[in-house]
């Protein structure tokens, strides 16, 4: 994967970390998270856990190969149905599922 197209999908994360957390009403934290060298998986995803939003996103790649594509899920366990599955690219932040948990 290209350094400029993990610049992009890891900006496209951001703000979709940034436009839920606005939804939940919660403070931006003030470190998020990197994609450089993760290793995560399906069966196991990273974690970025979210103070007050009970819940936080879960991230992996699906495809490290151009176009590379980055699974997110966010949710807060106290607010049912509020579960999102978004599919990052360099490009595009494509919602994929929503209502679960």
């Amino acid at each position: 994967m290209l350094g400029s197209e993990l610049k992009e999908i890891e900006e496209g994360f951001h703000t979709l970390i940034q436009s839920r957390l606005a939804e939940f009403r919660l403070p931006l934290p003030k470190e998020l998270p990197h994609l450089e060298g993760l290793r995560a998986t399906k069966k196991n995803p990273a974690w970025f856990d979210v103070d007050g939003m009970y819940g936080g996103f879960s991230y992996y790649f699906l495809s490290r190969k151009a176009p590379a594509k980055l699974i997110v899920e966010s949710w807060s366990r106290i607010i049912g149905g509020s579960g999102q599955r978004h599919l990052i690219t360099h490009n595009n932040t494509e919602l994929i599922e929503a209502g679960f948990v």
